[in-house]
């Protein structure tokens, strides 16, 4: 099965590694056709079809003894993150240069009785979650000038779970990578 492997916080601040690098260590768990794009921790590889919480344990134990450093890792199939793209979950949503659309993959589904949307106001911007399934969070961010906004951090405040983003134009390029179509 074909997966991909959204890591977090990869290349920020002092938590550096060469993609060359994390292609080895996931060849070294045993996972084929191991592939990244760009250099912000999107790995896609191919395993026996198996549940997600095992794929991410097994990665995040082999980046920390190897890196040194925690990486919270969300996995999905590539179908999975490519139905959740196809539900367009952000129909209907004005942008604008200050708006930012974003898909966050979490440790857990978000409560199903959540009443969307959910709009959340700070100094710096306001965050509405438009849309949630049992693999993702869209979100989008309406900034203030020179300032920006992190989803990451309201999420797992607010709903007890990891999270990690990506934008929503790089999460579609990132499955067209994965099926090969960039």
């Amino acid at each position: 099965m074909r997966y991909i492997a959204f890591l977090r916080a990869v290349n920020v601040g002092k938590r550096q590694v060469k993609m060359t690098r994390l292609r080895e260590l996931f060849v070294e768990l045993g996972y084929g056709a191991v592939c990244t794009y760009i250099q912000t921790g999107n790995v896609f590889f191919e395993a026996p079809a198996t549940d997600r919480a095992t794929l991410e344990r097994a990665i995040e134990r082999q980046l920390l003894d190897a890196l040194g450093f925690a990486v919270t890792t969300c996995v999905r199939t590539v179908a999975e993150v490519d139905a959740a793209l196809a539900s367009d979950p952000f129909a209907g949503v004005v942008v604008t240069p200050d708006t930012r659309l974003c898909c966050l993959f979490t440790s857990a589904p978000l409560p199903t009785d959540l009443a969307l949307p959910v709009i959340v106001e700070s100094r710096d911007f306001t965050l509405t979650i438009v849309a949630a399934t049992s693999d993702a969070v869209f979100v989008t961010i309406q900034q203030l000038p020179g300032k920006a906004g992190n989803a990451i951090a309201f999420i797992e405040k607010e709903y007890k779970v990891q999270a990690t983003a990506r934008f929503f134009h790089t999460t579609q390029k990132i499955v067209a990578a994965a099926q090969g179509t960039a």
